[in-house]
């Protein structure tokens, strides 16, 4: 969650700069304030839900995307189960069945294991699909030109690497413009997939470090609050509804809403096992 608290509060800080008060810091802590802990609860019910079902049958995939299909409080922009805009609901629902599919092969049997894996990978989802974005946007010829050009421009803004400091962006990138030149000067001239895997790789290592020290301390505290609620196994039934297969992210009123987008992203099996170890 505080990725997505820093990213929004990042965002709303350049905006404020720009003299646009449209999402104001004020408008975002009145209303994390106020609906972060319902939206907590209804993750939590949710994943209980999935965990109680079995994957890759009928009403784990129904109950999966009908329920991100009706529930607002399961995407909020604080704690969103669709963070990238690429990310269809569909796709999502076959990666949870996937991961609780490993979980169950794993033999993991407990609440607090599922719940802290699960919320991973909603930021497994969202870091490959900026990824894969970047990869099929990108051109080699472009990137070999000016290479810490395109890394400040281009990866950087697709994927803002929250929980670095600008000094420490501006270093990985020099780094990933000497891997281009080092790579392009041996012969083995790989420009985008050299610049795009040297930040991608590095980040993912810091992202791992601190999410597994954070949900070590925090997982039990999540299992226990679920299983203390009154609606341990009571998640509301709602109507199916008409719509497409993509849920926007819900930022605070009076917020700028972002366009949808549509696309697909899914996380491969063997990256789930080594997710999972």
């Amino acid at each position: 969650m505080g990725v997505y608290v820093i990213r929004h509060l990042k965002e709303s800080i350049k905006k404020l700069r720009e003299g646009d008060n449209d999402m104001s810091l004020q408008i975002m802590a009145n209303d994390f304030c106020a609906n972060v802990k319902d939206s907590l609860k209804e993750r939590l019910l949710f994943l209980n839900q999935l965990f109680s079902l079995e994957p890759h049958s009928d009403q784990f995939k129904n109950t999966c995307q009908n329920t991100l299909k009706t529930s607002k409080d399961l995407n909020p922009w604080y704690l969103p189960s669709l963070p990238s805009q690429v990310l269809t609901i569909s796709d999502t629902c076959k990666s949870y069945e996937d991961l609780y599919y490993q979980i169950r092969q794993k033999d993991i049997t407990h609440l607090d294991k599922s719940v802290q894996y699960s919320l991973l990978l909603t930021l497994e989802l969202d870091f490959n699909s900026r990824e894969e974005r970047l990869f099929n946007d990108c051109i080699d010829s472009v990137v070999k030109q000016d290479p810490k050009r395109y890394c400040s421009d281009d990866i950087v803004s697709m994927t803002p690497f929250d929980i670095w400091t600008k000094d420490k962006i501006d270093n990985m990138c020099a780094g990933a413009s000497t891997q281009v030149i080092l790579d392009c000067s041996d012969g083995q001239c790989t420009p985008c997939a050299d610049s795009i895997s040297f930040m991608f790789t590095r980040y993912a290592n810091t992202l791992d470090t601190a999410t597994t020290k954070l949900y070590t301390l925090i997982s039990a505290q999540q299992a226990e609050l679920l299983q203390s609620s009154n609606n341990f196994n009571k998640i509301n039934k709602q109507a199916k509804v008409d719509i497409d297969d993509i849920s926007p992210i819900q930022l605070p009123s009076q917020s700028i809403q972002s366009k949808n987008e549509t696309g697909k992203q899914q996380i491969n099996a063997q990256h789930l096992d080594q997710f999972l170890k």
